[in-house]
């Protein structure tokens, strides 16, 4: 097998754990929406406090495809996605606020 084979391979198992990383963020953003019990008055408000939840469940999966479509190495891929990873916790639920 050639060394870039085993590169290529390598690589798709770098974005897979990736993959399975971000798919964990969302579930964590997704169990932070369901579990939160406030919620704004209003019409305008509960609008725009739905729209912000939708953006924080759908924001790693947007982060992590938008990275793969647009990264011009494997080595800025992996660093965008790390930084992604970082930036993307769901704080709510990691410190127990819902």
């Amino acid at each position: 097998m050639s060394a870039r084979r085993r590169g290529a391979q390598g690589s798709v198992v770098v974005l897979i754990v990736f993959a399975v990383l971000f798919a964990a963020e969302t579930l964590g953003w997704v169990a932070a929406v369901l579990r939160n019990p406030f919620g704004p008055d209003g019409l305008a408000a509960e609008v725009l406090y739905f729209l912000g939840e939708a953006f924080a469940v759908l924001a790693p999966a947007a982060w992590f495809l938008a990275t793969v479509w647009l990264a011009r190495t494997p080595q800025s891929r992996d660093i965008v996605l790390i930084v992604g990873l970082v930036l993307l916790v769901p704080w709510p639920f990691v410190i127990g606020a819902v």
